[in-house]
């Protein structure tokens, strides 16, 4: 019955998502100064769009490109974006010619509610997900094996949803203009690597080290809690007492979640539809203190008591 719920939450989610999606920007009608489109081809001094979509088999309308600064613009185009060019048109034994003057990307823009919204049906579908593969979603991304709520667990978890989140709705509203591609920038990856790296540190020292006292029959080895505390868990250890490490870890992880979500909202308010975008980068101070954090974690995972 769960995964029916489950499977059902998520169709309706996936609907909610696409109705929520912006509409295309309208296509201007050529010879009104401005010729809007997608490119299918360019060379050096020339530049094709065509109005209806990117197919090869789309009508296309040709326009010059004169001076080194526009040829030099041109250049940071690919095949499929969409652009506004702005044109001078000639009329010669009734063909127009078209010269470019200006060239921008085009952009859907949207609210600050839809912007909201979007990202939160966008996070609430992948939850709906979880919870039809796994059923308990708040144990699998949140709670460790001791039945207490995990650092390392939850700062994967966190970064995971709010990653693949934001390349859902950005893919999603590209997807929706009839742009496609989106690219996950370098520092974004490797934040995200080190999460997968700290959850995955902290789960090898606590297991070498849970075995290394069972087999020397020690007398204290990491014992299951009755159940979790929130958010108690995230800041004391085991003897219930606050643990500056792992409150250090969680709070640069708030950090860095909040910090990188402020930018992807300024990002979402006007997406350029061009087929190579990519969602915006992480901060590199942001990087180096989860870093930093992370890696003071693991040290004081490593030195601390077995049941720490």
């Amino acid at each position: 019955m769960g995964r029916i719920l489950a499977l059902t939450a998520t169709v309706i989610l996936a609907l909610i998502v696409w109705q929520s999606l912006p509409a295309p920007p309208p296509q201007a009608a050529a010879g009104t100064g401005e010729i809007t489109g997608f490119v299918k081809s360019k060379s050096p001094s020339s530049i094709s769009l065509s109005v209806a979509n990117c197919s090869p088999a789309a009508p296309e309308t040709r326009i010059s490109v004169n001076g080194t600064s526009l040829q030099a613009a041109l250049a940071n185009y690919g095949l499929c974006d969409r652009v506004i060019a702005g044109v001078t048109s000639q009329t010669s034994a009734g063909v127009a010619s078209y010269t470019l003057t200006s060239l921008r990307p085009q952009a859907a823009t949207l609210s600050g509610r839809r912007r909201g919204a979007l990202l939160a049906l966008n996070a609430a579908l992948l939850l709906t997900l979880t919870w039809f593969f796994a059923g308990d979603v708040r144990k699998l991304l949140f709670i460790g094996q001791d039945n207490r709520y995990s650092g390392s667990t939850t700062q994967m978890s966190l970064w995971f949803l709010l990653t693949i989140s934001a390349y859902l709705t950005a893919f999603a509203v590209k997807a929706s203009c009839g742009v496609f591609g989106l690219n996950i920038p370098t520092n974004l990856l490797m934040l995200s690597g080190l999460s997968a790296i700290s959850f995955a540190g902290a789960k090898g020292i606590t297991n070498k080290k849970h075995n290394d006292a069972v087999t020397a029959h020690a007398a204290r080895t990491k014992t299951s809690a009755d159940s979790p505390r929130f958010p108690q868990d995230y800041v004391q250890n085991d003897d219930n007492q606050f643990d500056f490490g792992d409150y250090q870890m969680i709070l640069i992880t708030l950090i860095a979640l909040v910090s990188y979500l402020v930018h992807l909202f300024q990002f979402l308010a006007g997406v350029e539809l061009r087929a190579a975008a990519s969602l915006p980068d992480v901060d590199t101070t942001i990087l180096g203190l989860f870093g930093v954090g992370h890696g003071a974690y693991l040290v004081k995972k490593s030195v601390s008591d077995v049941k720490s």
